[in-house]
């Protein structure tokens, strides 16, 4: 099964900060909806190196440490790397969140 969802905030200082709390999200849904097996496609192979690695990152750090925590509350979670290529759906959700976040910040000004 696939998760989908959107949701917004006013800034994010990074593309990995961003890819760190859509994951925190999606976890928190499939955790409140009763999943047990999470496997993770992403397309952010710094993000999946940090959580498979139990690396640590400055800038998330305390996204990380609520990711770490979801491992708990699953009987398996993975997170595996796949090219933006083979991850179209997300891409588009993506360009489609980033151009209305630009548009939204040329309203606002």
């Amino acid at each position: 099964m696939i998760l989908q969802g959107s949701g917004s905030r006013h800034y994010v200082p990074s593309a990995l900060t961003a890819k760190a709390l859509a994951l925190r999200e999606v976890l928190s849904v499939a955790s409140s909806k009763g999943f047990r097996n999470i496997r993770c496609l992403m397309d952010c192979q710094e993000l999946v190196q940090l959580l498979n690695l139990q690396a640590s990152s400055l800038e998330i750090y305390g996204t990380l440490a609520d990711l770490r925590s979801f491992r708990f509350q699953f009987d398996v979670i993975s997170f595996h790397y796949i090219l933006r290529c083979e991850n179209t759906d997300a891409d588009t959700c993506e360009k489609a969140a980033m151009s209305l976040s630009s548009l939204t910040s040329f309203v606002e000004v």
